[in-house]
Parts: structure tokens; C-alpha cells; sequence
């Protein structure tokens, strides 16, 4: 069996997928498997997986409809031989000594890498984090200089397919945004040490406006339920406060609420039901670990007042909620 299994989820990422598959091939270390999930892609992506495949006997491709990212991870998860499991997004690529990282820490049960933001224009921003591997679980992980945003993404990682398969964790399919964090807290309350590497070795690239991605009301709210219940999972294992990112998480989902597909009446009726929640009447009520600007501010005051007419305004005008 190979030492790890990539899985790569393909929709429509012709410019950008030969560049990652190479990336891929050019690891220095070559005891791996590359599962391509194309994704009901519409150009020519299924044709370009189909050359690699016959062009390197470590690649198999898996054509299907198209049914979303957590479900394309899925289906290479069912498939996955390699003892580690890693996820590379077909837009973004890998350095040569990815592989090394791993080898090089093959005893811990999560291993994160540090990454290039590869940002439109060809700027780059590296997010390092502070080298230092973790035999125990506790507060020290989560100090706030490794929580940068690329601690709670599916890939830049390794993880041990016998922890992912004996737990059955799996993507919930159709959540989008914030899947990747509700995998990964799911796979923390199953793991016992990791290690931080402070080595770039991921390039990830925002460039088919997915993270941007607007989702309706009940989508936010069952996404925010099933973050909550599994960040809350670590915290009672570990004996943790995770207050910091559930609540940065909370924010950053409530601001993917798409009120632009609502009428008047609708919006009034998903603001009134969301100001109900407890985790949302927990974040209005927060003055520690979310930084909030001048218009959350105003929003918080409203609802506070149940001024819901009032929010339903403001944020049609605004053209965002939260």
C-alpha cells in the first residue's frame, strides 16, 4: 500500500490543473497514489485527468455528475489506499518536499504545513507557523498564533486514514462554506499529538470565487449547528475553551447569508428566526474575540431592541446581514 493517497476534487479547473498534477509529480519522495475526482466538470479538466492516468499508473480517475466539493472528497476517501490521507484542491499545487514533511514526522496522528497565499496579481503572502509538534491536546495548540486561517482547511494537511476510516469521518455533502472546519474539528477529537510545520510547502490559489459564495439562511444555520457541535466535541474531550474560534467562526459563516435572494417579508421572517438562536444571541452579546466594525455594531444594537424591521432595512440597502 503507498504511504498516502492525494485526493483531488476537479470541477471546471482546466487553466489551473495540469500545474497542480505536475506539482504532484514532482514530489522528491514517490510512494503515493493521486485519486482524481472530476466532478461533472463541463471543459476539458475530465480529459486532462485522463491523460495523467495513462501517463502514470499512481493515478486514478474517477468521472461522476456533479454533486459538490464535500462529496467529490468523499468518493476519494472510499477509494483511498495510502496509509495518510491529504487533500490538494485542483486550483492550487504542491513544492517538492511536501512529501518530506511527512516522512519526517510519521509518528504524530496530524501533521499541518504552513502555505504561500498565492493572490491575484502574483502577490504572495506566506502563513507560517511556529514549528512545534504536540504529544498532548490541550490549550497551547490553539494559542493565537497558530490560528490562521489555514488551520481549519482540508488541505495542507496529512491525515491518518485509520482515524478518518474507524470514526467514519466524512465531508457533509452540499455545506459550503465550512465544511472543512467541521471535518477537521471532527478529526481532532479523534487524535492524540500532531505536529505544526513551519515549512511552505502548499500554494493555494482563490481564483474560481467558491470561498465567496454566497448560501441562503437554512443552509448558514445547519452549518453553523453542526460547527458548534463539533468544535464543543473538542472542548469537552480536551477540557479546552474554544470560545475564540467558535465565535470567528459563527461570524465568518453568518457573513456568507445571501439577502439578496429574500424579499422584504422573507428576510424579516429568517432575521426574526435567526435572532432567536443561542449562538446568535451569544455573539451579539460577545466583546472579546470578534472584532466587529461600525455597521455589526448597529446590527447588534437593533436586534437587541427586536428592531427587526428595521435590520431587514438596513441590510437590504447594505446588501449583506451580518
Amino acid at each position: 500500500m503507498p504511504l498516502v493517497s492525494f485526493i483531488v476534487p476537479i470541477f471546471n479547473c482546466a487553466s489551473y490543473l495540469k500545474q497542480c498534477l505536475d506539482s504532484i509529480l514532482a514530489q522528491s519522495i514517490n510512494d503515493y497514489e493521486v485519486i482524481l475526482v472530476n466532478d461533472g466538470s463541463q471543459d476539458n479538466s475530465g480529459d486532462i485527468c485522463d491523460i495523467y492516468v495513462k501517463k502514470d499508473s499512481r493515478f486514478r480517475v474517477v468521472h461522476k455528475k456533479n454533486e459538490g466539493l464535500s462529496a467529490a472528497r468523499n468518493d476519494g476517501l472510499e477509494l483511498a489506499q495510502g496509509d495518510w490521507i491529504t487533500f490538494v484542491d485542483s486550483d492550487d499545487w504542491v513544492e517538492p518536499h511536501f512529501l518530506d514533511v511527512l516522512v519526517a514526522n510519521k509518528n504524530v496522528d496530524y501533521i499541518v504545513t504552513s502555505i504561500n497565499h498565492q493572490q491575484v496579481g502574483g502577490r504572495c503572502i506566506t502563513e507560517k507557523f511556529i514549528e512545534q509538534e504536540y504529544d498532548t491536546i490541550d490549550d497551547s495548540v490553539f494559542v493565537v498564533e497558530n490560528l490562521k486561517q489555514v488551520f481549519f482547511t482540508a488541505w495542507s494537511k496529512f491525515f491518518k486514514k485509520k482515524i478518518v476510516n474507524d470514526n467514519q469521518l466524512r465531508f457533509i455533502p452540499g455545506v459550503s462554506p465550512g465544511e472543512d472546519t467541521i471535518f477537521v474539528f471532527q478529526y481532532l477529537n479523534h487524535i492524540h499529538s500532531l505536529y505544526l510545520s513551519d515549512k511552505p510547502c502548499y500554494n493555494w490559489r482563490v481564483a474560481n470565487g467558491l470561498t465567496n459564495r454566497k448560501r441562503n439562511f437554512d443552509w448558514i444555520k445547519y452549518t453553523i449547528d453542526q460547527t458548534i457541535v463539533s468544535i464543543e466535541q473538542v472542548e469537552e474531550k480536551f477540557d479546552i475553551d474554544l470560545s475564540f474560534i467558535k465565535f470567528n467562526s459563527l461570524h465568518y459563516l453568518i457573513d456568507k447569508i445571501d439577502v439578496g435572494k429574500y424579499t422584504y417579508k422573507q428576510l424579516l421572517f429568517e432575521i426574526k428566526t435567526i435572532a432567536s438562536k443561542p449562538w446568535m444571541v451569544e455573539l451579539i452579546g460577545d466583546s472579546k474575540y470578534v472584532r466587529k466594525g461600525k455597521y455589526r455594531h448597529i446590527i447588534d444594537f437593533l436586534i437587541c431592541r427586536k428592531s427587526y424591521m428595521l435590520v431587514t432595512i438596513l441590510c437590504k440597502q447594505v446588501g449583506r446581514f451580518y
